[in-house]
């Protein structure tokens, strides 16, 4: 008979193989334009389905193996990943000047945050010494300056008019999920300092509430929004011209 933990992840494992193909037909739809989003989510999908699997296996074994701990730790990664190119994708499509802080130097700059807060969890969890879970806290910390920054580029982005509605949709998508992650990324800082309640051993309702339906909550947000704006390529702005329009026959302006 299985356990709450294993019955837990092998509901994972169903649930985002379905999620893996509705993934891959929008990456392919939002093209080179979105590859920095929507690769992150798919390859957030695979992650989990990979640690989920590994879960099960050490539950049917007896064991407990740092490898899917591992996962489970870094697996928020590909996730804040999306949200930042599926924002920056969005923000290729505003109308006008766009303000430095929506190009791709800060997109480049939280990319290398994320890299080093994910480093500093990995070495955390492997790491035999007594700086290991030090260096996890530092590393969830910087995942809660990374929710910040985003917050205050989609909020930065708003404020500015997008010359298709697919490309709003995309930035709305991120406003909504927004919360969700919040909680996710704070449930993970605070596991890190109390282990009693982490997202991998802690308690089951604990895990199933603050981790995995924030994390599925957000995957059904990205999916929904990115499959209505899949022609985001093929919708062409109106463009309303200021100049006077002359009647040939007549003459007049």
């Amino acid at each position: 008979m299985t356990n709450p933990s294993e019955q837990l992840a092998i509901a994972q494992v169903a649930i985002y193989a379905i999620l893996v193909i509705p993934s891959i037909y929008i990456l392919i739809k939002h093209s080179w334009q979105g590859l920095n989003g929507w690769i992150f989510l798919f390859g957030f999908c695979i992650l989990r389905i990979i640690g989920c699997a590994l879960q099960i296996s050490d539950d049917k074994n007896g064991t407990i193996s740092t490898i899917p701990i591992i996962i489970s730790g870094v697996g928020l990664s590909p996730l804040v990943l999306a949200f930042m190119g599926i924002l920056h994708e969005s923000n290729h499509y505003i109308q006008g000047r766009r303000p430095f802080l929506l190009h791709w130097p800060s997109t480049l700059a939280l990319h290398f945050q994320v890299g080093a807060a994910v480093a500093l969890v990995v070495v955390g969890y492997t790491s035999t010494s007594k700086s290991g879970p030090t260096l996890a806290k530092v590393g969830y910390i910087l995942f809660v300056l990374f929710f910040v920054f985003i917050a205050a580029l989609a909020s930065l982005s708003w404020r500015y008019s997008h010359t298709n509605i697919d490309s709003k949709r995309l930035l709305i998508s991120v406003m909504v999920a927004l919360p969700f992650l919040a909680i996710r990324i704070l449930y993970s800082c605070i596991a890190a300092f109390d282990t009693s309640i982490s997202p991998f051993t802690g308690p089951i309702a604990y895990r199933v509430v603050l981790a995995v339906l924030m994390e599925f909550i957000c995957v059904i947000i990205f999916t929904v929004f990115g499959a209505f704006s899949r022609n985001i390529r093929l919708e062409q702005p109106v463009v309303k011209s200021t100049r006077p329009r002359i009647n040939h026959k007549s003459g007049d302006v």
